[in-house]
């Protein structure tokens, strides 16, 4: 028996327990409301397990926060959610800058993902309570969703839907194609133009648009082996292929590669002139017209979310250790901002306890004494 609990607990001690792996965090996503008062920003906590017997992710929890932003602080927690055990690569989980919530036209109700599957939540921030819900079918599971501009449609994708617009209000479709897919692992992968008529979906290096307006026909498609992101006008939008980063007009057909090089992570509008940029654990502000360096700001860690405020003057960061940064363009000033996670989970023994545990056992077991025969 002793030989029995001496063999469980070694196996226990490289595939179970606190002291094998690392804690791991990062700011999943960010949204500023529409009157820029107000910032959600997700957080993820998990385990990085990637060791004997137990690899990649496990443990995962999110935590949504709220942020005023003119006093740079946390203000409460809109929903938590925890999922236990090994969670393989958790590619739905750890995509960075996901753009899966967002808020209402008022900034009164919050909408997010439901952590671990499922469909759409919409929460009254005052209330606190669950006042919506969207799902495209029945047992389908949302992958991911945007939010218009103008916050009146949302567009999402699933496993049996594919690609659908829905009234952000009633919950209804609008149009939908169960033959399209947009889902890829570790990006953003979902846009919607500012006029709701164009949705883009990123399929591994190319950016497909489908018209809206024409029961999602397919339209142009763009090299695209990164990030894109829809400007402030219908026509205008941004792409990233390898280490080019260019400005595409629909109107005309014209795409302008700006004269930056470097490896560019993330991207958005700041306005219809100015992008910013990630390159790692730095962000760069970008002239649309001349492609030049404006301003820039740099990380300690590595980014792995952003979003613009509605007046162009403020970028919210967030990075791989789990912080929140509010760089105000126009001074240069910026403010961290701590949110809150997930710190404990559940036990599982040390790995330095489950290893006496098992030398225990393993001197317990029963041998023969010196001289003794043993009959079988």
């Amino acid at each position: 028996m002793f030989a029995g609990v001496a063999i469980l607990a070694l196996v226990l001690s490289f595939s179970q327990a606190e002291g094998c792996g690392s804690a791991s965090t990062r700011i999943h996503s960010l949204a500023f409301s529409r009157d820029g008062q107000q910032l959600a920003a997700a957080k993820l906590n998990w385990r990085n397990a990637n060791v004997s017997l137990k690899s990649y992710a496990a443990d995962i929890a999110r935590t949504i926060s709220l942020i005023d932003v003119d006093s740079a602080s946390a203000t409460k927690v809109v929903d938590r959610g925890f999922i236990a055990g090994n969670q393989g690569p958790a590619t739905e989980f750890l995509r960075q800058d996901n753009e899966s919530f967002g808020f209402n036209s008022d900034g009164a109700s919050l909408f997010f993902l439901s952590f671990g599957g499922g469909g759409i939540r919409r929460i009254d921030l005052k209330s606190g309570e669950i006042t919506g819900f969207i799902n495209l079918g029945p047992n389908d599971e949302v992958l991911s969703f945007v939010l218009s501009q103008d916050r009146t449609v949302v567009a999402a994708t699933s496993w049996n839907s594919g690609v659908c617009l829905v009234d952000a209000d009633d919950a209804k479709q609008i149009v939908s194609d169960p033959n399209l897919f947009a889902f890829s692992p570790f990006r953003p992968n979902l846009g919607l133009s500012a006029n709701n008529r164009w949705v883009g979906t990123l399929e591994s290096d190319k950016l497909n648009l489908f018209d809206a307006t024409a029961k999602l026909r397919a339209g142009p498609t763009f090299p695209c082996s990164g990030a894109f992101a829809f400007g402030p006008r219908a026509d205008q939008f941004a792409v990233v292929e390898e280490n080019n980063l260019s400005i595409c007009d629909l109107t005309t057909n014209e795409t302008r590669i700006l004269p930056h090089t470097g490896e560019i992570t993330l991207v958005k509008f700041m306005d219809e002139e100015t992008l910013v940029a990630t390159t790692g654990s730095e962000v760069i502000l970008l002239d649309i017209a001349s492609g030049k360096v404006t301003k820039w700001f740099r990380d300690q860690e590595y980014v792995t979310a952003l979003a613009t405020s509605p007046d162009g003057k403020t970028v919210a960061i967030g990075d791989s250790q789990g912080n929140v940064i509010l760089w105000d363009t126009t001074t240069g000033d910026s403010s961290i901002v701590q949110v809150p996670g997930r710190s404990g989970y559940p036990w599982t023994p040390p790995a330095g306890i489950l290893a006496a545990l098992a030398l225990y056992a393993y001197s317990r077991r029963k041998r023969p004494i010196s001289g003794q025969v043993v009959q079988h």
